[in-house]
């Protein structure tokens, strides 16, 4: 009896985790852990894994873009883009790319003038923000948490 109660507790404390780390992470992994309630106990452990990575890469791909529109976001380029480009591969894949359209076609207007100007220089983002809900704490960013400013520096380097 006490192993279930702590497996549950683990679950809540990973969910928790996985939800701050990436605002919907948490959400897949309950869809996941569900998931293997209904189907063969026989799967292993690292097969539960990887379907929760690739349903997790798939929604973020595929189904979270589309939905941020009805919170008023839309997401920064995942890979170069009209000179614009993530700092690194984590900030998309953790959902921390996502602003309010006015602000994702300025920097895009920016990191076009900047090309224009020198064609060695590239516009780089960090963080911005979460997809959904607005006052969502982007940690350890607690500033920008409304779509309408990154948390982010625009960071000019020759490629």
């Amino acid at each position: 009896m006490k192993n279930k109660y702590l497996k549950n507790f683990l679950h809540i404390i990973v969910v928790i985790l996985l939800t701050i780390l990436t605002q919907i992470r948490g959400l897949i992994w309950i869809i996941n852990i569900g998931f293997y309630k209904y189907v063969q106990k026989g799967i292993s452990k690292l097969f539960r894994v990887l379907s929760f990575l690739v349903l997790y890469l798939l929604s973020s791909i595929l189904v979270v873009p589309s939905l941020a529109k009805y919170f008023g976001r839309v997401p920064l380029p995942m890979t170069k883009f009209e000179n614009l480009v993530p700092h690194n591969f984590l900030t998309p894949i953790l959902n921390r790319h996502y602003v309010k359209p006015k602000l994702k076609s300025q920097l895009i207007e920016i990191a076009k003038m900047t090309n224009i100007i020198n064609r060695k220089l590239k516009v780089s983002y960090l963080d911005a923000n979460f997809p959904f809900i607005y006052g969502f704490p982007l940690l350890p960013h607690l500033s920008h948490n409304d779509g309408k400013k990154g948390g982010f520096i625009l960071l000019l380097y020759k490629r």
